[in-house]
């Protein structure tokens, strides 16, 4: 990613170079997926170790496996899209866009449903009568769904950049770039850094909870 930024002296020095161009946005693209995936672990993780299985809609084993298989085939589906956009063809260009577009949805869409396995696990564990705020592992809830929605926001953000087209108003307004989709990129991060979840995990003994009420 920071190839990415770094491409983007070459961008205003070549502003018609489509190679350059291309280059700098798939690096800026590509990369945060293994931002969402830190996230999946973490989910699968913090369910295991600190409360119980029965929390979570999929097996938690299983939840960073089938969204990283998902990124993984998103991620293909935008590099062969941003392939294509590259081309001097004009109709390979346009298709190219759109399969980078549908990429993008897809991916939006399918942490859009992580998320919703977070609110659905919190959830859960509020109505087995646990407090979340009392325990010691209480702060991962709230980083995994502050740095989420962080992420959201940039997935948003690139959907409708990419849908509005290379002369779109995000496309020809920088400014947005650096709020809507470095920002929340930059602050998803900061959260570890401030609010480990190692820490949290590891001060975190297991606890066996019945369906109902707290052992």
């Amino acid at each position: 990613m920071s190839i990415g930024f770094f491409m983007r002296i070459p961008v205003s020095i070549y502003p018609n170079s489509l190679p350059i161009f291309m280059v700098q946005q798939l690096f800026i693209i590509l990369p945060p997926a293994a931002y969402l995936a830190f996230n999946y672990i973490l989910y699968g993780h913090f369910i295991v170790n600190c409360v119980d299985r029965h929390h979570s809609w999929i097996k938690p084993e299983r939840v960073a496996k089938y969204f990283v298989i998902s990124d993984i085939t998103t991620f293909l589906i935008q590099g062969g899209g941003g392939g294509l956009e590259a081309s001097t063809n004009q109709t390979s260009e346009k298709l190219g866009a759109d399969i980078l577009l549908a990429g993008l949805v897809i991916q939006t869409l399918s942490f859009a449903f992580f998320m919703l396995l977070v609110v659905h696990a919190w959830r859960s564990i509020l109505r087995d009568y646990i407090l979340p705020r009392q325990e010691p592992w209480g702060p991962i809830l709230w980083i995994l769904m502050f740095s989420s929605t962080a992420y959201m926001i940039r997935c948003i953000y690139r959907v409708v950049e990419l849908a509005q087209g290379s002369g779109g108003y995000l496309t020809t307004h920088e400014i947005y770039f650096y709020l809507l989709d470095s920002l929340p990129l930059f602050i998803g991060i900061c959260t570890y850094i401030i609010y480990w979840p190692t820490k949290y995990l590891e001060g975190s003994a297991k606890n066996t909870y019945p369906m109902t009420g707290r052992s």
